[in-house]
């Protein structure tokens, strides 16, 4: 644009250049003067009205770069949002990819908006991460670190686990044996008379214990656990356990457990005895209730027995 200016000397004016009298003015000026029209001429807003063959051909020029930069910064800038949120665009494909196949299959809406909380949730939680697989990527060890870290104290915690919360080779290996699980709210973990084979740890949630008229008993919450006495006997659910929340758990497997009761057989007998005691304990308080509940049946018939003879007694006074 200077050289422009320059050259063009007297020539140059105002309704071009924006300046009156620019050759007059200082070098300052002139370039800032320069600048100024580049930038607005870049962008489109400049009014300049050419009036010689080179100036039009020289706003034309200008304004061709200034288009092909913008165009450049814009591409680059959406580039980058778009690899912002990838994560979000693979959740809305995968969630179109679901209600397609919901839909196809004509899945009753109620189920369908469970599906949708499920994956929702999860996205939420772990921002679309397959929590099964964030870990398999590195090295066994690694691995193993990771999960004992995030883990291990639930695990000493529970009564079962008592004498061998020292011992870290056991505690390892019940670690890794654990499998994530995740409940939506008001879904049953496990129901009352229903065979156990599953022992669940609570990494994050609320979860209610529910009477057989459905009144809350106890409500568990993170770091409790429930379900170990399913580990070593075939033993019927004693209550029903409903998700008060969404809940993010660990499970342990009968079949797994039994597998690394093998491996250590010294801690296998301790646990099998504080086992035993557990359950022996929850035995003795079926039987106390069964009894408490025959009398109470026993109760209620001799009262109405009472009933009855009262009216048979009084029948034939109220005729007299």
């Amino acid at each position: 644009y200077q050289r422009r200016v320059h050259g063009e000397g007297s020539a140059a004016k105002k309704d071009f250049t924006g300046t009156e009298n620019i050759t007059e003015k200082s070098l300052g000026s002139k370039y800032i003067r320069a600048f100024y029209w580049s930038f607005v001429t870049m962008t489109g807003y400049n009014n300049t009205n050419p009036h010689t063959q080179l100036e039009t051909l020289f706003s034309i020029f200008v304004t061709m770069v200034g288009i092909s930069l913008f165009a450049t910064i814009i591409g680059t800038v959406g580039s980058l949002v778009t690899n912002l949120d990838s994560s979000a665009l693979y959740f809305r494909q995968k969630m179109d990819g679901i209600n397609d196949y919901m839909k196809y299959k004509r899945i009753p809406q109620d189920l369908q908006n469970e599906v949708r909380n499920y994956y929702t949730y999860l996205w939420k939680s772990g921002k679309g991460l397959d929590k099964n697989k964030v870990l398999d990527d590195l090295p066994p060890y690694l691995k193993n670190k990771m999960s004992v870290i995030l883990n291990s104290e639930i695990i000493k915690k529970v009564p079962l686990f008592q004498q061998c919360k020292d011992d870290t080779e056991f505690i390892n290996e019940i670690v890794k044996c654990l499998k994530p699980r995740v409940c939506l709210p008001n879904s049953f973990v496990v129901r009352k008379n229903e065979v156990g084979n599953e022992m669940f740890f609570i990494s994050r949630g609320e979860l209610n214990v529910v009477s057989d008229d459905d009144k809350v008993v106890f409500t568990l919450k993170d770091g409790g656990f429930f379900g170990e006495i399913a580990l070593l006997y075939d033993t019927k659910r004693t209550a029903s356990i409903v998700a008060r929340t969404y809940c993010d758990m660990f499970v342990l497997t009968k079949e797994d457990f039994k597998k690394v009761m093998k491996k250590f057989p010294g801690q296998s007998k301790g646990i099998k005895e504080i086992a035993k005691e557990r359950f022996q304990t929850i035995v003795d308080a079926e039987k106390n209730k069964e009894k408490a509940e025959q009398n109470d049946d026993q109760g209620s018939d001799k009262d109405d027995d009472d009933k009855e003879n009262t009216s048979v007694i009084s029948t034939p006074a109220s005729h007299g």
